[in-house]
C-alpha cells in the first residue's frame, strides 16, 4: 500500500501523466523526462514518504527511492501510462559533457545487476576455496567461473542492446554487430596473433570482451548507418537489403576502424589513470576518495567503467574500487551513527537500513540521499575521513583483483598478489574509515530539525496557517515526514 501511495504522490508532483515524456529507472532513481520541468514541485517531492532526494541532471528530473525504486516504477505502471524509452531526451541542450555522462549512465545502468552478480560469484570464487569449502581445480569451480565471466565477456552484447535503446537503433543488428566481436573464430584469430586481413585490409587483433568504449562508439555510428539505408533502398527490397548492407558495413568498420580506436581510446585512459598514480598516489586517491560521493552523484564514476569493470588478478584496479571502499564503508559508518545518535525514531530506523545497505551491499544512494545530504555533517565526517584514508591507501598501493561494489561482503576482491599485505590493507582501510567516520559523525552531530517543517501545498500546512487545535499532532507528522 505505501508503494501506491507514493507514487500517486510522485506521479502528482511532477506535474501529472500529462506532464512526463518517458520514465525509466536505475538501481535506485526513478527518471523522468518532463515536458516542463517547471511543473514539478521540488520540495513536495523531498517530503513524499519514500523520496530521498530530487536531482536534475542530463535532461533528466531524477527522484531518488533507493533499493525499491523497481516497486515504486511498478506502482507508476498501473497507474498511469507513460514511455519507457530510455532514448526519451529532454529537449534541453546539454553540454559535451553533460551528454557524455548521459549516454554512459544510460547504457551501463540497467547493466548494474548482471554485473553486480557475476562480480559477487567471483567474489565468492576467492573466499570459498580459502575456507576450504571449495575446491579450486574442481568441476563446480569451474563452471561456477563461467557464471561469473559471463556478464563481463559478453559485456558488448548487453551494451550493445542497450546503447540501440539509446540511440535508436535496431537492437538485434546491434547485438549481431557486438556478436561479431566476440565471435569465437576471431577470437581464435586474435590468440593465434597471426595477420587478418578483410577485403585486403588489416584487421587489429584486440579482445573486445570485456571492452566498453568500443561497442558505445559503434552503435553510436550505426544509428547513422541505419538512417542512411532505411533513406535509400527501396521499400520492395528494404526487408533483407537493408540488414545485410547495416551488418557488413558495420562489422567491418567494428573490426578496422572503431574497435581499435576504442581499444587504444580505452588504453590512454588506463595509461593516464597509472600516470597519475605513479606521480601522486596519495594525492589522486585522497582527492578521488573524499569526492566520490560527488562523482557518485554526478554519475562521473562510468566515464571509468573500462578500468573498474575489467579488474582482474592480471589488471587490477588501483584507483576507483579502492577509493570506492573508503567512500562506502564511511557513508555506511556516518548513518549508523546517525541512527545510533538521533533521537527521532523515523530517522533512526531510515538511518539504520541505509548503514546496512551501505557497509553490506555498497549500495550507497540510501545514505548519501536519505541522510547524508540532508543532514550536511555526517557526509563532511565521510568525505574527511575518505580522503584521511585514501591517502592511506594511495600510499600502500591497494588493489582490487575482481569487479564488485567494495563493501564488507565484498572484501575478498582485495585478496591476491601473492601475499596477504593487500587484504591487510583493505581491512585497515575499512576499519579506518568506519572508526574516523563514526567519531567525526558522533563528534560533528547534526541538525534533526527539517529543512521544511512544512509540506507545500498540503493539508497539514494549511492546518497549521489557520490555527487549528491539531497543529500540535500534525507537526510530529511533519517532522518525520521530512526525513523520509
Amino acid at each position: 500500500m505505501k508503494y501506491t501511495n507514493t507514487a500517486k504522490e510522485i506521479l502528482k508532483t511532477v506535474g501529472g501523466e500529462d506532464n512526463i515524456e518517458s520514465l525509466v529507472h536505475c538501481m535506485t532513481r526513478l527518471r523522468f523526462v518532463l515536458k516542463d520541468e517547471s511543473q514539478a514541485d521540488d520540495a513536495y517531492m523531498k517530503n513524499i514518504p519514500g523520496v530521498m532526494g530530487v536531482m536534475k541532471k542530463g535532461g533528466q528530473y531524477q527522484v531518488i527511492m533507493g533499493n525499491d525504486v523497481a516497486s515504486y516504477f511498478k506502482e507508476l505502471q498501473k497507474i498511469s501510462t507513460f514511455s519507457t524509452n530510455a532514448n526519451t531526451t529532454s529537449s534541453k541542450k546539454k553540454n559535451p559533457f553533460e551528454a557524455f555522462v548521459d549516454i554512459i549512465s544510460s547504457c551501463m545502468s540497467p547493466l548494474i545487476p548482471a554485473l553486480l552478480g557475476g562480480g559477487m560469484i567471483k567474489v565468492l570464487l576467492i573466499l570459498l576455496p580459502l575456507m576450504g569449502l571449495l575446491d579450486a581445480k574442481g568441476q563446480t569451480y569451474t563452471i561456477l567461473a563461467f557464471f561469473g565471466d559471463a556478464p563481463f565477456y559478453f559485456l558488448p552484447i548487453m551494451l550493445a542492446y542497450t546503447a540501440a535503446i539509446k540511440f535508436n537503433v535496431t537492437p538485434m543488428l546491434a547485438v549481431s554487430v557486438a556478436g561479431i566481436m566476440l565471435h569465437p573464430n576471431f577470437v581464435a584469430m586474435v590468440t593465434a596473433g597471426d595477420p587478418v586481413f578483410l577485403f585486403g585490409i588489416p584487421v587489429t587483433l584486440a579482445s573486445y570482451s570485456p571492452s566498453v568504449i568500443p561497442i558505445l562508439i559503434m552503435v553510436w555510428l550505426m544509428q547513422y548507418i541505419e538512417s542512411f539505408f532505411e533513406k535509400i533502398i527501396p521499400t520492395a527490397i528494404k526487408s533483407f537489403m537493408k540488414p545485410l548492407l547495416i551488418i557488413l558495413i558495420s562489422g567491418f568498420l567494428a573490426l578496422v576502424v572503431v574497435g581499435p580506436l576504442g581499444t587504444y581510446a580505452g588504453e590512454l585512459l588506463s595509461t593516464i589513470i597509472l600516470g597519475i598514480q605513479d606521480k601522486a598516489g596519495w594525492l589522486a586517491l585522497g582527492l578521488m576518495a573524499a569526492f566520490m560521493p560527488l562523482i557518485i552523484m554526478t554519475g562521473m564514476h562510468w566515464a571509468f567503467a573500462p578500468i573498474f569493470l575489467i579488474a582482474s588478478p592480471a589488471t587490477p584496479d588501483i584507483l576507483i574500487l579502492p577509493a570506492m571502499l573508503a567512500s562506502n564503508i564511511a557513508q555506511g559508518a556516518a548513518t549508523l551513527a546517525v541512527s545510533l545518535k538521533a533521537k527521532n525514531k523515523n530517522l533512526k530506523q531510515i538511518s539504520a537500513a541505509a548503514s546496512i545497505s551501505a557497509l553490506v551491499a555498497g549500495v550507497t544512494e540510501p545514505a548519501l540521499y536519505g541522510v547524508n545530504l540532508k543532514l550536511k555533517k555526517p557526509l563532511y565526517a565521510a568525505m574527511i575521513s575518505g580522503g584521511i584514508v585514501g591517502i592511506y591507501i594511495g600510499i600502500t598501493g591497494l588493489k582490487s583483483f575482481a569487479f564488485a561494489v567494495p563493501s564488507v561482503v565484498s572484501l575478498p576482491q582485495f585478496i591476491g598478489g601473492g601475499s596477504n599485505i593487500n587484504i591487510f590493507n583493505a581491512l585497515v582501510v575499512t576499519v579506518g574509515s568506519f572508526l574516523l567516520t563514526f567519531i567525526l559523525t558522533w563528534i560533528f552531530g547534526f541538525d534533526e530539525e527539517p529543512e521544511n517543517a512544512l509540506v507545500p501545498n498540503s493539508d497539514a500546512e494549511n492546518t497549521v496557517q489557520s490555527g487549528s487545535g491539531d497543529t500540535k499532532k500534525l507537526l510530529p507528522q511533519l517532522l518525520v515526514k521530512s526525513y523520509r
